[in-house]
């Protein structure tokens, strides 16, 4: 019995690290997110020269032969599910077609689909995924748990820019109704305030001399 997941796997489907996107990483210009993860990949494995010819690559898969040449330390080991989850948090919010992909995607459970990869991928084909029991995948779906959590992500993102924007909304409505104008305790208008030595609105004060100082009240006589 096909179940209610959204797979993906390749350049056709915007979740998938091969789908072709402009994206800036590292202040600098990416054509998807596997060339993103990849230059993290190099930098992080010491591996300048890779890092080079990562960002010379122009398709995903020119990327992916790159990064097979990478030796993985055990640091990056440690480390490269939260680089992975920042790439994909940036290729989101810079691709809008990619962004209403997740919205869209309700509360599926979501699978990248790779044979053979059984950390990122499921580990299955799509139509196997979708036929299978998620308790049974081979693969840990390491993409797919990231593309989950960064769906909740926005989902309270976005809960927040309405709640903000409706209690905004409130307090504009509130204020216009009860009017902005100064008033007295006892509901009878404030008198206008008026600056003596500019004429504009404030304390009635004296002019002052250029020092700083107040006439004498005797025309200076001592």
């Amino acid at each position: 019995k096909p179940n209610d997941t959204l797979t993906f796997k390749g350049e056709e489907d915007e979740l998938s690290n091969f789908h072709p996107c402009n994206m800036v990483w590292n202040r600098t210009d990416m054509h998807c997110s596997e060339q993103a993860y990849g230059f993290e990949m190099a930098v992080g494995n010491s591996r300048l020269d890779m890092a080079s010819e990562i960002l010379k690559a122009s398709r995903a898969r020119e990327v992916k032969a790159h990064m097979k040449k990478i030796y993985k330390h055990e640091d990056w080991e440690k480390k490269n599910v939260e680089v992975m989850k920042k790439v994909c948090r940036a290729k989101v919010d810079q691709v809008e077609r990619v962004k209403d992909k997740l919205l869209g995607s309700d509360d599926k459970q979501i699978a990248e689909c790779v044979i053979g990869d059984q950390f990122w991928s499921c580990g299955l084909s799509k139509e196997a995924a979708e036929n299978t029991d998620p308790a049974h995948w081979p693969g840990e779906n390491m993409l797919g748990k990231i593309w989950m959590e960064i769906r909740e992500e926005l989902r309270e993102e976005i809960k927040k820019d309405k709640d903000f924007k409706t209690v905004n909304s409130k307090s504009k409505k509130q204020t216009a109704k009860n009017g902005t104008g100064a008033k007295s305790t006892s509901g009878t208008p404030l008198p206008k305030k008026r600056n003596l030595s500019d004429g504009t609105p404030g304390n009635a004060t004296q002019k002052p001399k250029p020092n700083g100082q107040t006439p004498p009240k005797n025309g200076g006589k001592k």
